[in-house]
């Protein structure tokens, strides 16, 4: 969202920034995409907590003391989604009622403004870091020390509690494997997302400015949920064989038998420009068996489905979650991915002009997925 929609460009130690996205384009206002931006992101900040509630109630044992009831469980998630979603709004209601002024203000204090600071679009939040920084602080430290706790007991119940218990070495092994997967549940947010929370918090407090940080912060935090993706499907064996093998063929075919030639030509700034003729074939058959592959399979599991309620058969509840699931894939890659790369293909639309349309289209359909899976789940 934040990297598609807004593409926001900050400017700290000034709060403030430019948007460079196809909100731009839109005449969405800054305020408005503020808002939303650090809307998503609280949610997303959100889900980090919910996936660390649930693992957490999964593992303690039912008479432990820390095991909560649903309607706790569901209370805990609402006040968190409500209060990140909304984490902005008091930046945004003591926003300075004047940006020129502010901005001249800032260009007389500051030794080195940034270049784009008088640009219309720019917009700055706050004209001093004084009263929201403790405010921001607390968020912060409310976020980690629910998520550093959950995660610390998780380890100690699955893990160094049972290590005086003498255990076959196929259930140490299980017990290894879960304590990776939640190192790296708790390291990746760290990483990605308080790391470059800390070098602005850092930058502001030292009044420095370093645009390309601020870019790469912005770059690291936008990919959180593409690496927190492939490091879930690197701990499952039967992911990883396709993983590699579909990476290795797809640079075999990009550099080898397509012979693409770096650096890229200059102006070139979309996919059909950098990518060769025969890439972008290959790209769109695969991308087209794939889908339908997937669509395939879904309609089958719909008949199945059909065929089994008009013979009024039982079904148990497990079985029945997992084929709605598989179904709700095959129609969000047939809505999201396959139909939209067909129009693209044959020239019905052309997306170019309009920015990163796949990528949202994705990003919707996987946001989709997920609603779906929280509802069954």
């Amino acid at each position: 969202m934040l990297a598609s929609l807004a593409t926001p460009r900050v400017f700290f130690p000034t709060i403030g920034g430019r948007p460079l996205g196809i909100f731009v384009k839109l005449g969405i206002t800054v305020p408005v995409q503020l808002y939303v931006g650090f809307g998503c992101f609280g949610a997303m900040v959100a889900s980090i907590i919910l996936s660390f509630l649930y693992r957490h109630q999964v593992t303690v044992n039912q008479d432990n003391i820390l095991k909560c009831n649903r309607w706790f469980q569901i209370c805990v998630m609402v006040v968190n989604y409500v209060l990140l979603s909304n984490a902005l709004l008091p930046a945004l209601f003591t926003s300075p009622d004047s940006q020129l002024a502010t901005k001249i203000e800032i260009l007389r204090n500051e030794p080195c403004p940034a270049k784009d600071l008088l640009h219309p679009d720019s917009y700055v939040l706050q004209s001093s870091v004084d009263r929201l920084f403790p405010y921001f602080c607390g968020l912060v430290v409310f976020v980690g020390c629910q998520c550093a706790f959950m995660g610390l007991h998780c380890s100690w119940v699955l893990f160094f509690s049972t290590l005086t218990t003498k255990l076959s070495r196929k259930t140490r092994k299980m017990q290894a494997k879960l304590l990776v997967a939640l190192v790296a549940q708790f390291a990746i947010p760290t990483t990605l997302c308080y790391c470059p929370m800390a070098y602005f918090a850092i930058t502001t407090l030292v009044d420095h400015y370093w645009q390309f940080a601020n870019d790469v912060c912005i770059l690291i935090v936008s990919t959180h949920g593409l690496i927190s993706a492939t490091c879930l499907l690197l701990f499952y064996d039967c992911y990883l064989g396709f993983i590699i093998s579909t990476g290795v063929a797809l640079c075999v075919v990009m550099f080898w038998y397509c012979e693409l030639q770096l650096p890229l030509k200059e102006g070139c700034t979309n996919f059909n420009c950098a990518a060769p003729k025969c890439y972008q074939d290959y790209h769109v058959v695969s991308k087209t068996i794939y889908s339908f592959l997937n669509a395939l399979f879904s309609g089958i599991l719909c008949i199945k489905l059909v065929c089994l309620s008009c013979a009024h058969s039982k079904i148990q509840k497990d079985i029945r979650k997992t084929n709605l699931l598989s179904l709700t894939d095959g129609l969000s890659t047939l809505t999201f991915e396959l139909l939209p790369a067909m129009l693209f293909t044959k020239g019905i639309v052309d997306f170019n002009s309009i920015g990163p349309v796949f990528g949202v289209l994705r990003q919707i359909g996987r946001g989709v997925e997920a609603t779906v899976m929280a509802k069954l789940m």
